[in-house]
């Protein structure tokens, strides 16, 4: 469930751009320092997103410095380091390790399955480090297994095991209990919103493997295939009523940096994401 918080980058700024790059390299970076070379290759925007919101919560300055990199080992890329890398590096391979058991559970991917098991080392370092993330993502992949064997259809009830994680993760970021409840609540929705996003973006492949998804358990596996109709309308009602609580909860907020790019991604990635994937109904996906 990777890759689904992004940017508007034709509506950002260059600067701004500059900026969210330097972030995600220097997240990478973070990685790498933390847990060696192997986990750089799940680096997610995802945690990108969660390490600038970290970083935003506070007054530090960031440390900005030009480096080459095996991706790009001709021209210096900009890496940010600032407040919050340490615990989005540990989060990027705490759900790193769960996407790529997803891949090995219902693709039979041998590749993330040796990847997992290289993975290992990795994953219990990160969780020593930051245990409540590491109980809570172990806890929800554990009412997801339940439900998904139960073959439950209750859209709510299966989202809101992974939007109970996604609450504690970014109750992390708090100082005080104020700002860990409002987190919170971001989280959740945020959560929420990337989980319905998943299950119906995947639910054409899906139900050609016979894979467990909500959506068709709740419909059936010819819904899948229609263009419109009352799963597309729940999905969107659902989508897009998670967007508005996200974004309700961080107008809570006080940013003290990068709002520009905070706000391309909530107000307007986030968005253009869902319009997308709703678009995409009767399609191949």
């Amino acid at each position: 469930m990777f890759g689904y918080i992004s940017i508007d980058k034709p509506e950002m700024k260059v600067r701004d751009f500059e900026t969210f790059r330097a972030y995600y390299c220097g997240l990478c970076r973070q990685i790498r320092r933390d847990y060696g070379q192997l986990p750089r290759l799940v680096l997610s925007y995802d945690c990108t997103f969660l390490y600038i919101l970290g970083a935003a919560l506070e007054d530090s300055i960031p440390e900005y410095a030009k480096k080459r990199c095996p991706v790009s080992p001709i021209r210096k890329r900009g890496f940010a380091r600032d407040h919050g890398a340490e615990y989005a590096a540990a989060v990027n391979v705490l759900l790193a390790a769960d996407n790529l058991r997803d891949k090995v559970k219902d693709d039979k991917n041998l590749g993330a399955g040796a990847m997992l098991l290289a993975y290992r080392g990795v994953y219990r370092k990160a969780g020593r480090k930051y245990p409540r993330a590491a109980a809570s993502i172990g806890e929800a992949l554990e009412r997801l297994s339940q439900m998904e064997r139960e073959k439950e259809s209750n859209l709510d009830k299966v989202a809101d095991a992974f939007a109970g994680m996604l609450r504690d993760i970014f109750a992390g970021l708090g100082k005080h209990k104020d700002e860990e409840k409002v987190l919170g609540h971001l989280g959740y929705n945020l959560g929420r919103w990337i989980y319905l996003a998943d299950a119906y973006h995947d639910r054409q492949r899906d139900a050609r493997k016979g894979a467990y998804n909500p959506f068709l358990c709740r419909y059936g596996k010819d819904a899948a295939e229609q263009s419109g109709g009352e799963m597309k309308e729940t999905a969107a009602f659902s989508l897009n009523s998670s967007l508005h609580a996200a974004c309700a909860a961080y107008d809570l907020l006080e940013i003290k940096k990068h709002k520009e790019i905070l706000d391309n991604i909530l107000y307007s990635g986030l968005y253009k994401k869902t319009e997308q994937i709703l678009k995409e109904s009767g399609k191949e996906t």
